[in-house]
């Protein structure tokens, strides 16, 4: 716009700001969508800015020029009145304007006159940043934080991320985290950002600084960085640069990660857990002004180096709007809408999946189209369909009425399967809901949670919610009173709750929830699939259980998804017990696939007083009719108990063997003797640890020789002692153990680093007690030697005069030379380290 030139006279100027900041004027809240009117009256020379629950007086000279900005950002909007001094005539009596404000919680500031040099020439941006400076040094203007975010973790922790403005586009250098716990504890966390790296004022229409959740326990801060591409001004790249940060505010690695491309769009990023919290995050993003949309793969968080890597990325060409969600077998989707002037049919939703191992999206699929009667077309939210199968998709669709130019929306729900067939297409209508919308989420139990503006007479940016069907038919209206401020940022956990922050004020905020609609009933499992299972949540059974089984509410087929089992060790952690695929010979489907059967080891629920839970993967069982994944069952779900049961009377300890298979036999062999003795304490720690038992109660000699039967394999010995009457017998670790050994590939013992080369065909065999083992022989030799001695003595008596004495010596080098062939024979290959002085002792010297 032109400059202006200044009259002679003085010029002063006033102006009203308001903002979204829940500012309090004369003890109350003033709300947004008031009707401010300014009246200039001649007599008095005054303008009246009036409210509904508030007035306020600003004083001015005779005449008024009257210039409107409207300038609105992500989060905060500016209305300026500017005034402009004129001398009014004697017959101008009254100049009125009316401003409907469209703002939040709104705080009216009028401001001194502000006298300026007649000689100076100005334009209404000039203006617009000069006023900016003298507003904003004002002390306290904006001490009221305002909730920028709140997020859920999978175990129904909250985080809150409130920022502090410092001026109209900048927030204060910090983060400033709330993190409540499920136990209504709430923890603080504010973390300093350095002014001159990251950027927290608000521009292009964002805030560039980012907190997402990654699970289990970190979040993902992120921000954009500014750079010029050879020094030159007008070529500026944005790129995110990240590190993760635990719930303790600590930065476990430290080491800051580019997240995104050098692109020249500045964008927030869109992060999308996996359904699986080890297999990482998805992160898409604007990468040129044509929504160009980069994406990118990221591992979990190292539990070695504490950070992520990224494991592959690319872009989709131009599309309109873009939306990505996660796949329930542990990959990746993303749904896009395009628009072609030269097709039969112009617009085009599309959705293309990613593979949990792979790395690129694969096909592309056609959910639903749209002709040239609608003047736009977005994919508004994608997730699970949690009631259902497959995915649900809400697509938003705007029709101009030519004439009116009144624009009208519809809401479309497609629900979808992985291999990309539409299952039905759903209208999504408001059924007499007039209150503009807000935003769409789908519900942990079956259907949407749609929330709308709120009422006029009520804080605009304060929302209420009504629960929709699967098949878009409205349900009502949340419990929460109207009269309750609602924000438009919010939270649901995992249980159907909803939960937001109701009040802000300068030192205190408030939290309301509400538990919302649940249209499919659900058994306590987190999964609504599951109709029973056997044993029962919470049951408790005296004897180890030969199997668990699952009844289902739809026929299901195996699929490779894994089935675990974990029993809580006495520090609340969890040892896994028994794992097995879907399509393993442990797991079978009954009842017309109503069922599953999953065969138990012996070893499984080997602790008496122990309680146990067990999970699924979510590719576990597919629908039989659909072939879709279904949802699995989450830890801490299933959960039951083993009776105590003391059946430890009379114990006693036994030896036993485990024998190390081909490749442990000869990582073992090239062990000196200190490695050995290393071998022996870390195999037995592993053991340990995953029968379990108390320490003590299995030992080791560490002796060790080569198996008789095969001489190619290292026998270890152990012992095991005998144990208290609350502890499982000696026969009974013997037994758990050499289960574990026999089965170890579904056993924890594979995960282990030594005891995963136990050989699985030997098993732990207890060495037998030796009268046991050789009383039969001793009686045939005793007998052998009672026989002897009467024939001596009957040929004594028949032949006195004879040397009837050499039957004895005669029988025992007939004897001796048995044994020795025998045992050279059976034993010669045990100890190869005799081999050498063997050699040694044969040798003969010849002296010169």
């Amino acid at each position: 716009m032109a400059g202006k030139k200044r009259k002679d006279h003085n010029e002063f100027v006033a102006f009203a700001v308001v903002m979204q900041i829940g500012a309090i004027q004369d003890g109350r809240m003033i709300s947004k969508k008031r009707l401010i009117s300014g009246r200039v009256q001649n007599n008095n020379h005054h303008v009246k800015v009036c409210l509904k629950d508030a007035e306020v007086r600003v004083n001015y000279p005779d005449k008024i020029l009257q210039t409107l900005i409207n300038n609105t950002g992500s989060r905060i909007a500016f209305l300026f009145l500017k005034m402009y001094h004129e001398r009014f005539d004697d017959d101008f009596h009254t100049k009125k304007m009316d401003i409907l404000c469209q703002i939040d919680l709104s705080y009216i500031l009028m401001f001194q006159r502000e006298e300026m040099q007649s000689n100076e020439e100005i334009t209404e941006d000039s203006l617009f940043y000069q006023l900016l400076d003298y507003i904003f040094s004002m002390p306290g203007l904006l001490a009221i934080a305002q909730l920028r975010s709140a997020q859920s973790y999978p175990d129904n922790t909250i985080l809150l991320r409130f920022v502090k403005p410092i001026n109209i586009s900048c927030n204060e250098p910090e983060v400033f985290l709330r993190i409540v716990y499920p136990n209504a504890t709430v923890t603080k966390l504010d973390i300093p950002l350095s002014p001159e790296l990251i950027s927290t004022c608000v521009g292009y229409g964002q805030d560039f600084v980012q907190v997402d959740v990654i699970p289990p326990h970190y979040l993902l801060l992120s921000y954009i960085t500014k750079t010029l591409v050879n020094g030159d001004p007008t070529q500026i790249r944005f790129q995110r640069i990240g590190y993760i940060i635990d719930v303790n505010g600590q930065t476990p690695n430290g080491s800051q990660i580019q997240l995104t491309e050098a692109v020249i769009v500045p964008s927030n990023a869109i992060i999308v857990p996996n359904i699986n919290e080890e297999d990482g995050f998805l992160l898409t993003y604007q990468m040129t002004y044509d929504n160009m949309i980069g994406w990118s793969k990221w591992s979990a968080v190292s539990q070695e180096n504490q950070t992520f890597t990224k494991l592959a990325s690319g872009n989709l060409p131009a599309v309109h709007n873009a939306y990505p969600f996660a796949t329930t077998n542990g990959g990746y989707g993303i749904a896009y809408t395009v628009f072609s002037s030269t097709a039969d049919i112009p617009w085009k939703a599309i959705v293309q999946l990613m593979e949990s191992d792979s790395n690129d999206f694969g096909q592309t699929y056609i959910i639903h189209e749209a002709d040239l009667a609608f003047s736009d077309f977005r994919v508004h939210y994608c997730d699970f369909a949690y009631a259902g199968a497959g995915y649900n998709c809400v697509l938003k669709l705007e029709q101009k009425n030519a004439t009116t130019g009144a624009t009208r929306v519809t809401f479309m729900i497609a629900n979808f399967l992985t291999s990309g067939s539409v299952v039905r297409l759903d209208k999504l209508g408001f059924d007499g809901v007039t209150l503009p919308f807000d935003d769409i989420t789908s519900l942990f139990y079956g259907g949407f949670l749609v929330t709308f503006y709120n009422k006029p007479s009520i804080d605009v940016d304060s929302v209420v919610g009504y629960t929709f069907r699967n098949n878009g038919s409205n349900a009502g209206q949340w419990d929460i009173p109207d009269t309750v401020r609602v924000s438009d940022t919010y939270t649901l956990l995992s249980n159907n709750t909803l939960v937001a922050v109701s009040e802000i004020q300068s030192y205190s905020w408030k939290l309301v929830s509400t538990d919302l609609n649940k249209f499919v009933d659900d058994k306590g499992y987190g999964n609504l699939n599951i109709s029973t299972t056997e044993p029962r949540i919470n049951a408790s059974f005296p004897i180890p259980r030969a199997s668990i089984n699952i009844t289902f509410i739809q026929p299901v087929s195996l699929s490779y998804g894994n089935i675990s089992i974990y029993q809580y060790d006495s520090t609340g952690g969890k040892l896994l017990r028994q794992t097995v695929s879907g399509m393993s010979p442990y797991v079978q489907a009954k009842n017309d696939g109503y069922a599953v059967s999953v065969k138990v080891l012996e070893s499984t629920f080997n602790q008496p007083g122990a309680s146990y839970y067990v999970t699924t993967d979510n590719d576990f069982v597919k629908s039989k009719q659909l072939d879709e994944p279904i949802f699995g069952i989450a830890k801490n779900k299933w959960i039951f108990s083993r009776q105590e049961l003391n059946d430890n009377v009379k114990d006693e300890g036994t030896l036993a063997l485990l024998r190390l298979g081909q490749n442990g036999t000869a990582y073992f062999s090239n062990l000196d003797k200190n490695g050995m003795n290393e071998f022996f304490d870390e195999i037995l720690s592993e053991l340990v640890a995953v029968i379990p038992l108390q320490p003590g109660r299995l030992t080791t000699s560490k002796k060790h020789q080569f198996d008789t039967a095969n001489s190619s394999n290292v026998l270890l010995q152990f012992r095991v002692e005998a144990g208290n009457i609350s502890e499982p017998s000696t026969k009974q670790v013997i037994t758990d153990l050499d289960t574990m050994v026999k089965n170890k590939a579904i056993t924890p013992l594979v995960t282990k680093p030594l005891a995963s080369m136990l050989d699985e065909t030997f098993g732990f065999k207890p060495i037998p007690d030796l009268w046991q083992k050789y009383k039969m022989r001793l009686l045939y030799l005793i007998a052998f030697f009672m026989l002897m001695l009467i024939s001596f003595v009957a040929a004594h008596r028949l032949s006195p005069e004879s040397r009837n004495w050499a039957i004895f010596p005669i029988t025992f080098i007939c004897i001796d030379y048995a044994l020795d062939i025998a045992f050279i024979v059976r034993h010669g290959n045990d100890v190869p380290s005799l081999y050498y002085p063997r050699y040694f002792y044969d040798t003969h010297f010849i002296d010169s």
